[in-house]
């Protein structure tokens, strides 16, 4: 559950109002009769998306604790042909709430490329199963899980929709937010809760990239989830 307490750390509480959050209009799709047939609306392309290529140079395995084997999948997501247009307006900073956490602390990736008119993000999300052994009945018990999301934009230069400054904005109106600074990599951390449990989440920018992390499953232990947020740190300031 989210709290409404703000820390010094993260800026200061200012409700995301301050977004241009109008809701576009949509012209309707015109439609012509040729030969007693009609022509439907052809397809919006928002957004494209197929696997990356670069895995290697993501963030996936170390973000998992040691001991937890799993598997990651990294795909990437990029503004289609039509992500100007009306139609593909999303509605995530109309929409904001502390309570519905996929408009802040882990929206959706395509969502949020859209709505901040970032250039591209990268997904990895991976999946671990730690090992157990048998009981006597040769029954196991149920085995922890970790699994992790990490969204990293490439925002346009100088940030001009404001991603930045909303991540911040909504961090320390909404939970009860840590932050910190790795190098040149500012760091935003909280715990939040959603429909699936308690979720440790973060937000790290640097430069003219911003990225989301989120760690849910079975609850992360504290050096679990600093070994995470540094590691996804490190990667930044390195690439940086």
């Amino acid at each position: 559950m989210a709290a409404a307490v703000v820390i010094s750390g993260c800026t200061a509480a200012m409700p995301p109002g301050e977004v241009d959050t109008r809701l576009p209009v949509s012209p309707a799709p015109s439609l012509t009769t040729i030969d007693r047939m009609t022509a439907l609306p052809e397809a919006v392309e928002c957004a494209t998306e197929h696997l990356d290529g670069r895995r290697s140079s993501l963030p996936g395995q170390e973000l998992l604790p040691p001991g937890y084997p799993g598997a990651v999948a990294v795909r990437l997501v990029v503004p289609g042909r039509d992500a100007a247009d009306a139609r593909c307006h999303p509605t995530l900073v109309n929409r904001f709430s502390c309570r519905d956490t996929t408009t802040w602390a882990v929206p959706d990736p395509t969502e949020f490329l859209l709505a901040f008119g970032a250039n591209r993000v990268r997904v990895v999300e991976g999946t671990s199963t730690a090992r157990t052994q048998s009981t006597g009945d040769g029954r196991a018990p149920a085995a922890p899980k970790r699994s992790f999301t990490y969204a990293e934009y490439t925002l346009a230069a100088g940030d001009p929709r404001g991603a930045v400054a909303f991540e911040r904005r909504v961090f320390g109106t909404c939970a009860l937010a840590t932050v910190s600074t790795v190098g040149t990599v500012a760091l935003c951390t909280a715990s939040v809760g959603t429909e699936t449990g308690l979720v440790d989440v973060a937000f790290l920018a640097t430069g003219d990239r911003l990225a989301q992390v989120s760690l849910s499953g079975t609850r992360w232990s504290a050096d679990e989830r600093d070994r995470a947020w540094q590691a996804v740190a490190l990667y930044l300031r390195q690439q940086g």
